[in-house]
């Protein structure tokens, strides 16, 4: 159970108007409160679902199709290891890309970071992009993120393509300052 240690007790509330009330009292305007938000008092974002998909975003199983698994590591954990790191770098990517675009409203939470997990393993080359474990436990399948995913990999080649072009634009100014000393 998550607890917010900025909510103040029911007795504190209580002591701020000299113990006017009952407990009864309190949970019943609460309940009113609630009911009148239809308890709905959270919507989730794409952050809240984030951390937990990144945990399934990549398996042991996903770096043994891979030749050369462990040749360039001695220990397969540290590859492992790193590769997670690589994933969670590539969906906290995407996400910030889901936050800053104004389109990705329309998907709810859950959806968008099941695509940023989806848009990570495309990048990385990881197949299938979308997994049976990742449809398994999100429970989302490849119909109700495509749309999302292939949004996100829109924005992932225009940065692309914008950092080629200033890569160029750096090696450019270089060798103008060679050529030119």
């Amino acid at each position: 159970m998550e607890e917010d240690s900025k909510v103040p007790k029911i007795s504190e509330l209580n002591r701020c108007v000299d113990n006017r009330f009952e407990l009864k009292e309190y949970l019943h305007i609460e309940l009113i409160l609630l009911r009148s938000f239809c308890f709905d008092l959270v919507i989730p974002t794409a952050a809240h679902f984030i951390d937990y998909y990144e945990t399934i975003a990549l398996s042991a199983d996903d770096l043994l199709k891979y030749k050369g698994y462990g040749d360039s590591c001695s220990d397969p954990s540290i590859l492992y290891k790193k590769a997670r790191l690589t994933v969670k770098k590539h969906i906290h990517y995407f996400l910030e890309i889901s936050l800053q675009h104004l389109p990705f409203r329309k998907f709810l939470g859950s959806q968008v970071a099941a695509s940023c997990a989806a848009a990570s393993r495309m990048c990385l080359d990881l197949k299938p992009c979308w997994s049976t474990a990742l449809k398994k436990r999100t429970g989302w399948v490849w119909q109700d993120i495509e749309e999302c995913v292939h949004m996100l990999i829109g924005f992932y080649n225009e940065d692309m393509e914008a950092e080629r072009e200033r890569q160029a634009l750096i090696h450019e100014e270089k060798f103008s300052v060679v050529r030119d000393s």
